[in-house]
């Protein structure tokens, strides 16, 4: 029994031993600049930020008590039901869902309820909901549970539901995009597009997804980085060995992914590799990139 329970001790630390990381042939250092790193919850302890729309942060708690901030100042505060975890704007029009899967239009001025309607227990969120989008004549509301709810922004009625997600757990929305003719809508196991009226769709373990000039990019969880159309034609893919990614950003023609080690890897719009950058850590808190900036365990880093 002392030797099988020996041999089992060494199979599992050369197991765990084994684990391989990432690491390039060649990087580059990544100049830092003083920008100082935005923190509008600093004075607002348990509040999340929902939303940045223009200058305004929108913040929630688990209480339910939903702020607007604008030049710190606070321009509306309320307690919902709910914590608030999706938020858009229009005028005075708040478009919402709550941890319940509630999806509220909400008159901030009158502080009336334009509609509400709850859409079920949701099994779990894997990651942050995308927020609703208004566009024009309608709205798009993804829920909890894996729907895309069609509201008319007109008469705040409800025109249609699409169903995302796919699965019993874990269907949120978790990126949303809509413009002229096309939609597209990713949940954690599947992209959707509408086009001209076509729908198109394809099951994927998805991380992240970025749309930028009618391409659709999606970092799998596999490591794999897809570059799909609107048809979800594959127009380009890459998968470097070991690569961990946490973020995916455009700029100026190139695509950035964050890999978790404290490498940056700049692609082409081919998805070749261009260059690597060395950061000098892991990441140890949350990071993110803003205009041409990269926001990585307190240091700013300017693209090239």
């Amino acid at each position: 029994m002392k030797k099988f329970l020996l041999f089992t001790i060494f199979i599992f630390c050369a197991c765990s031993s084994s684990k391989q990381y990432y690491e390039p042939k060649e990087s580059h250092k990544l100049k830092t600049v003083k920008i100082q790193n935005e923190n509008i919850l600093k004075n607002y302890k348990n509040y999340e930020l929902v939303n940045k729309i223009d200058d305004l942060y929108v913040i929630s708690n688990n209480l339910g008590f939903l702020k607007i901030l604008k030049d710190k100042e606070i321009i509306f505060d309320k307690k919902f039901e709910a914590k608030i975890i999706g938020f858009n704007l229009e005028g005075n029009k708040a478009v919402m869902v709550d941890a319940l899967n509630n999806v509220i239009i909400f008159d901030l001025l009158t502080q009336e309820y334009l509609y509400s309607e709850n859409y079920g227990q949701a099994n779990g969120v894997i990651k942050k909901l995308a927020n609703p989008i208004i566009d024009s004549n309608i709205i798009a509301v993804p829920t909890l549970d894996g729907k895309l709810v069609i509201l008319n922004n007109n008469t705040n009625t409800l025109i249609r539901n699409i169903s995302i997600g796919t699965g019993d757990f874990f269907n949120n929305v978790i990126y949303l995009k809509i413009k002229e003719d096309r939609l597209l809508a990713v949940s954690p196991t599947k992209i959707f597009t509408i086009l001209n009226n076509d729908s198109f769709s394809k099951l994927l373990n998805i991380k992240k997804a970025l749309e930028i000039d009618n391409n659709i990019y999606i970092l799998a969880s596999d490591g794999t980085i897809y570059k799909y159309n609107y048809n979800l034609e594959e127009l380009a893919k890459t998968k470097l060995k070991y690569a961990n990614y946490s973020e995916v950003y455009f700029h100026n023609n190139f695509l950035y992914a964050l890999e978790h080690n404290g490498y940056l890897i700049k692609f082409d719009e081919y998805l070749n590799e261009i260059d690597v950058f060395k950061l000098g850590s892991k990441i140890s808190k949350d990071a993110y990139f803003k205009d041409d900036v990269l926001f990585y365990n307190n240091k700013s880093y300017k693209l090239q």
